[in-house]
C-alpha cells in the first residue's frame, strides 16, 4: 500500500506540476503580445490591439472545433497521451510564435494552439482516472491550483524575461 500512495503522489503532483509549467508558460507573453505585434510591424498600436484580439479569438475558435475531436481521441488512445500531446503542443505553439515574423503568424501559431492544445481539461480528464474516488477532490484541486499559479506568474515572469532577452529571446 505504501509503494501505491507514493506512485498516487508523484501521479498527482507530476499533473499538477505540468499544469502549473504550461499555465505559466501559455501565459507569460500575453500581456506582452501587443507590442510583440507592434514589434513583428502591426503598424500602429491599435492594429497591434487588433491582432492581438484576432490572435485570441482564434485560440477560442479552434478549441471550439477541436474539443469533441480530442475528447474521443482520449477515450480511444488513452487520458495520458492526450496530456503529453498538449503539453507538446502548447510548447510548439510558443516556439512558432517566437520564431514569427509578421502578425499573421502568430494568429496561425494561436490556430495550432487552439487545435492541438489545451491542456487543463486534459489534465483533468487524465487525474480522474488516475487517483481513487476519496483522493479526486484534494488532487484536481492541486491541478486547479496549479493552472491558477502558473496564469498568476506567468506575466510577471514574461516581462522580466522580455527586458533581460528581449521578445523573441523569452
Amino acid at each position: 500500500a505504501r509503494a501505491t500512495e507514493r506512485q498516487l503522489s508523484v501521479t498527482t503532483y507530476g499533473i499538477a506540476t505540468g499544469t502549473a509549467i504550461a499555465s505559466m508558460a501559455m501565459n507569460f507573453w500575453l500581456p506582452l503580445l501587443p507590442l510583440y505585434m507592434l514589434s513583428l510591424g502591426a503598424g500602429s498600436k491599435p492594429a497591434a490591439l487588433a491582432w492581438t484580439a484576432l490572435a485570441n479569438v482564434v485560440v477560442g475558435i479552434f478549441r471550439i472545433i477541436s474539443a469533441p475531436i480530442w475528447g474521443v481521441a482520449s477515450d480511444r488512445f488513452g487520458r495520458k497521451p492526450m496530456f503529453v500531446r498538449t503539453l507538446f503542443f502548447a510548447a510548439a505553439t510558443i516556439a512558432l510564435v517566437g520564431i514569427a515574423q509578421n502578425p499573421w503568424q502568430v494568429c496561425a501559431a494561436f490556430a495550432v494552439l487552439g487545435m492541438f492544445s489545451g491542456f487543463p481539461p486534459a489534465a483533468t480528464a487524465l487525474m480522474s482516472v488516475s487517483v481513487p474516488e476519496e483522493r479526486m477532490s484534494h488532487s484536481l484541486g492541486l491541478v486547479t491550483g496549479g493552472q491558477y499559479l502558473g496564469t498568476t506568474i506567468g506575466p510577471a515572469i514574461g516581462a522580466a524575461l522580455v527586458t533581460v532577452v528581449g521578445f523573441r529571446g523569452s
